[in-house]
């Protein structure tokens, strides 16, 4: 089962290589080192295509799941709060909560590893924001902001005396917006459906000792019960999808001319981190975020990346900008455009959608090539 999105993470080698011991993850090819002032991973080893970069237990990622119920003490997050919320706040008050534990936490080492601060546009002053000179990224990380004061004062009237601050929600969020992968839920461990079968198994033979029902009945209802419960993890695994954030693996800096794939291993119960490139020893070792922009990369990773292909700019008014390259008295459907309409340019131009809304205002061609910045 592969997984997308996975993401970079600043840490110690002398904080990590402990913890890896502890909790069985190996990347045996890989190495931390430093690459003009930035924590990557290196080659060890020549790294063919296809070969597992780091491997670790699911126990040893921080994972939120499909509907699942907190487990968080209702005195640090309400029930109710929990339950309605996406699947990143989860992760950001479970991270919270694993921080408070402190040593006590199954994921100290990489809990306390983490950033004390991070560098994404949200911890921005006003001044850095303004200085992007870029209203939509601005407008955007604004939304953010007043995001972040909403979800805080909901928290606040849900859990009275809750221990986290707006501080702490602001930290948390960053770092699972800026960590996190997202694949297709599995659904239970093969474990947990062992579990499950034999607690079947156990009814059924109950259902023969003690309620005297017909061997044949009892066998029809048990194999029926397992059938529907692999069938439902199937549809469901293709509907639904779960979240990770995962140590070691967050070392590993984005590159998007790089193919890579985070798997699930199901029977052995691990995430395994794949690259279809090959790297030389000493080399530095890429994986892919996914296919994002650099509004994306800086809004929730804090970096941009240079001169990708795919890269995009939002126009925030798109009738300014195509009153800029046309006469409104000739070409009057430019006057039917809605004032503040965004429109998307890529490296070649306007976007399709942008350009079909620049064609119902009778733009030629020649003058929707022109829309710029």
């Amino acid at each position: 089962m592969k997984y997308s999105r996975p993401v970079l993470m600043r840490q110690t080698k002398q904080k990590v290589a402990p913890f890896q011991l502890t909790i069985c993850i190996t990347s045996p090819k890989l190495t931390i080192a430093d690459f003009a002032g930035l924590r990557g991973m290196a080659a060890a080893d020549n790294i063919a295509s296809g070969e597992v970069l780091v491997s670790l237990p699911v126990t040893a990622a921080l994972v939120v799941s499909p509907k699942e119920r907190s487990q968080l003490p209702a005195s640090f997050c309400s029930t109710a709060f929990y339950s309605k919320k996406p699947w990143y706040v989860q992760m950001a008050l479970k991270l919270l909560y694993e921080r408070q534990l402190g040593p006590e936490s199954k994921l100290a080492p990489y809990v306390m590893a983490l950033p004390a601060d991070f560098s994404t546009p949200l911890s921005w002053t006003d001044a850095q924001l303004q200085a992007l000179c870029y209203p939509h990224l601005i407008k955007e990380v604004a939304a953010q902001r007043a995001g972040l004061k909403k979800l805080h004062a909901e928290l606040a009237a849900a859990t009275p005396g809750t221990p986290i601050s707006e501080q702490d929600l602001m930290w948390a969020l960053q770092a699972v917006r800026s960590r996190a992968f997202s694949g297709p839920y599995a659904g239970p461990t093969w474990r947990s459906r062992l579990k499950t079968f034999g607690a079947l198994g156990a009814l059924a033979a109950a259902s023969i000792i003690v309620a005297h029902v017909p061997l044949e009945q009892v066998l029809n209802g048990a194999i029926a019960a397992a059938l529907f419960n692999l069938l439902y993890d199937v549809v469901l695994s293709q509907k639904v999808k779960w979240f990770a954030m995962c140590p070691v693996v967050d070392f590993l800096n984005h590159k998007s001319s790089v193919q890579s794939e985070v798997e699930y291993e199901y029977f052995a119960d691990r995430f395994s981190v794949r690259c279809q490139s090959s790297f030389s020893k000493g080399e530095q070792v890429f994986i892919s975020y996914g296919r994002q922009s650099n509004d994306s990369l800086l809004q929730h990773y804090g970096f941009v990346e240079p001169s990708i292909s795919h890269d995009t700019y939002t126009l925030p008014d798109l009738r300014a900008a195509a009153l800029a390259v046309g006469d409104s008295s000739k070409v009057p459907g430019i006057a039917s455009l809605p004032q503040s309409s965004k429109g998307i340019l890529t490296r070649t131009g306007p976007d399709s959608k942008t350009e079909e809304v620049l064609k119902a205002a009778q733009l030629s061609k020649g003058q929707i090539n022109k829309v710029r910045i």
